[in-house]
């Protein structure tokens, strides 16, 4: 029995949806496949962020009431070298490294006792009187420093963008060259809060060197530390919240925290969409 041309074209029809269902399935699987691939590390963190109950005690900061604390000079537990006229002429001659493993040894035999260290620019003005020592190591730019995910990178201070424009301005060409504080927020060092923000991912055809700058950032954790290097000066912080939000609802978290001198970080989440926003907020420590 021969089929006719109708039947013919029914059945192309039925192995065409047939092959079209196929390879949707197939792609839906490798889409998920590799979404959650690319995202596996966010999704542990996040997992592990909700379901922590406690703080470990390694992170815990103790103060001491200040009517207990005995200040004691460290050059006190240092024994004199037979060998000096004074304690004046040892204090002199006395270097840091020399003395670590005497420090170590006080802070395991008591509490009760806050040793000063004195810092190397302190000592070598001790023992260089004859030199004014005003020089500056650190970087001439404004800079983000990340120590846990070794994040070192310039921190863009917008200033020629009209304050009507810049919820419209386009920031994409200045992420070709570092991070962005956003325009109009405070400086570090000031009070309310200061804004930065900056790629996880981009187009791998533009060839940005900052496309994955802040993509290991969601491996900090609570009380992680996070400095800012603004106008020559060091200003660190601790991070204190993690949130994932939509776009509308970054500036009302935003602006919750501002009773005090605290950094907000922003990029986009999941890493290959800006679809959502993942915040971070950290708090001056000094």
């Amino acid at each position: 029995m021969s089929l006719n041309m109708n039947d013919i074209i029914v059945s192309k029809k039925i192995s065409l949806l047939s092959e079209i269902k196929d390879f949707l399935i197939i792609f839906t699987i490798i889409f998920w496949f590799g979404y959650l691939f690319i995202n596996a590390q966010l999704f542990v963190i996040l997992f592990d962020n909700v379901f922590k109950t406690s703080v470990s005690a390694n992170n815990i900061l103790l103060t001491v009431p200040k009517s207990k604390v005995i200040v004691k000079h460290i050059t006190e537990y240092v024994k004199k070298d037979e060998n000096s006229d004074n304690m004046k002429s040892l204090k002199k001659r006395m270097l840091w490294e020399a003395l670590g493993k005497k420090l170590n040894n006080l802070k395991n035999q008591t509490d009760d006792w806050i040793l000063y260290k004195p810092s190397y620019e302190s000592l070598i003005k001790k023992n260089i009187t004859n030199y004014d020592i005003t020089f500056n190591t650190l970087p001439p730019d404004n800079r983000i420093v990340i120590p846990k995910i070794w994040v070192n990178v310039r921190v863009q201070s917008l200033t020629n963008i009209p304050i009507k424009t810049i919820e419209t301005a386009n920031y994409d060409k200045y992420l070709f060259h570092g991070v962005i504080k956003y325009p109009y927020t405070p400086d570090p060092g000031t009070t309310w809060n200061v804004f930065i923000f900056g790629h996880t991912s981009y187009y791998w055809w533009a060839h940005n060197p900052y496309a994955n700058v802040f993509a290991e950032i969601p491996r900090l954790v609570h009380w992680d530390y996070i400095n800012l290097i603004w106008k020559w000066k060091i200003y660190k912080y601790r991070e204190i919240r993690k949130f994932i939000l939509k776009t509308y609802q970054v500036e009302a978290t935003y602006k919750n925290f501002q009773d005090g001198q605290y950094l907000t970080i922003m990029w986009c989440y999941p890493i290959g969409t800006s679809r959502e926003r993942m915040v971070i907020i950290a708090k001056r420590v000094k």
